[in-house]
């Protein structure tokens, strides 16, 4: 069982759809002063916005586009030097699903999860436990993270490469277009 047939199989939109991924940026890169890193930065590309905007990318695909974009973007603790640490996007789909996504270098347990509420079904997806739960009943799903990334590098390979596009990845698209202007 997978996310996607659910939603795709259910006729009516989700009540509500809610994406949730942190991490301490200090836990982030073993040996590392998390300082000086890039994503502490906001001048060198640093942020959450940036580093965990798969979250955006993951929202668009299973509920295509959105509008109706209200966001709450700041920097509140000492896990980064200038670069946002905190994002709460709140939005609705073009189906009337509304959508929330709190990205953030804060929590101190990693935590990655998706929690959908459909007409009469629950469904939550941890990530980092690899589990989704539908209506009670919890199921295993092989592919971890690394799998994740392997595809998503293998999938910019080939766009590289004269590939078509998929439709995961859009957060570029959606941070040169209008939408962007009202989620910054």
């Amino acid at each position: 069982m997978t996310l996607k047939p659910l939603l795709d199989a259910d006729e009516k939109p989700a009540n509500y759809a809610h994406f949730h991924v942190g991490q301490a940026l200090s836990t982030w890169r073993h040996g590392r002063d998390f300082l000086k890193t890039y994503s502490a930065h906001k001048h060198l590309g640093g942020g959450v916005l940036h580093d965990l905007s798969h979250e955006i990318d993951l929202v668009h695909w299973l509920f295509g586009s959105w509008n109706s974009i209200k966001s709450v973007i700041k920097k509140c603790s000492n896990q980064t030097v200038d670069s946002e640490d905190l994002a709460i996007v709140l939005a609705q789909s073009d189906r009337g699903s509304p959508l929330s996504i709190n990205m953030n270098y804060l929590d101190i347990t990693p935590t990655r999860f998706i929690q959908v509420s459909l007409e009469a079904q629950n469904i939550n997806v941890n990530l980092v436990e690899s589990t989704l739960e539908h209506n009670g009943t919890v199921e295993k799903f092989d592919e971890g993270m690394a799998e994740s990334y392997q595809n998503m590098w293998a999938e910019l390979l080939d766009i590289c490469q004269g590939g078509s596009r998929h439709s995961l990845c859009n957060f570029c698209l959606l941070y040169t277009s209008d939408a962007a202007d009202d989620l910054l």
